[in-house]
């Protein structure tokens, strides 16, 4: 059997674990997660150069020239 003292620090300590966590979410991942994934990155491409960058693993213009072939 737990210890008055023990029960305690154990509620507490599931009640810290469960608290909700807040971070920050860039906004081309909150749109992404509603509408799409190509839908999101393709139209934020030129306000987002870089974020697209680490998602696509090239440039932009490259990923335009292979759609064209």
């Amino acid at each position: 059997m737990l210890s008055k003292r023990k029960k305690i620090a154990l509620l507490l300590y599931l009640r810290q674990r469960h608290q909700k966590k807040s971070c920050w979410i860039h906004p081309m991942n909150i749109r992404r997660a509603k509408v799409g994934a190509f839908v999101t990155t393709m139209p934020d491409s030129k306000k987002y150069p870089e974020k697209c960058f680490k998602y696509l693993r090239m440039d932009i213009s490259t990923f335009y020239k292979l759609l064209v072939l």
